[in-house]
């Protein structure tokens, strides 16, 4: 009986340990911890801007070296526009 009992708790702890690690690592990955270089540009890419159109579809602000770029993505399609940079007067 006391197999059982040390059984069941073992299996209630392994379950409760990796429903926090679930959590955890889902949050960590929804805030862009897992990969901030990614998030934040590594230097010659950044993500200036990022706007959420609908559950599927987002648009983003670019900067590619010295170029920015309008990139909207859905879940079937990728879209890629070149902004000029305004000519100094």
């Amino acid at each position: 009986m006391e197999v059982m009992e040390f059984l069941l708790k073992l299996i209630v702890s392994v379950f409760v340990l990796g429903a926090f690690l679930f959590g955890f690592l889902f949050v960590m990955k929804k805030r862009g911890m897992f990969f901030p270089a990614l998030m934040n540009g590594n230097g010659n890419m950044q993500i200036i801007s990022h706007m959420k159109l609908t559950p599927k579809a987002h648009i983003f602000l670019v900067r590619i070296d010295n170029s920015k770029f309008i990139i909207g993505v859905t879940e079937g399609n990728i879209s890629f526009y070149h902004m000029k940079e305004k000519e100094p007067n």
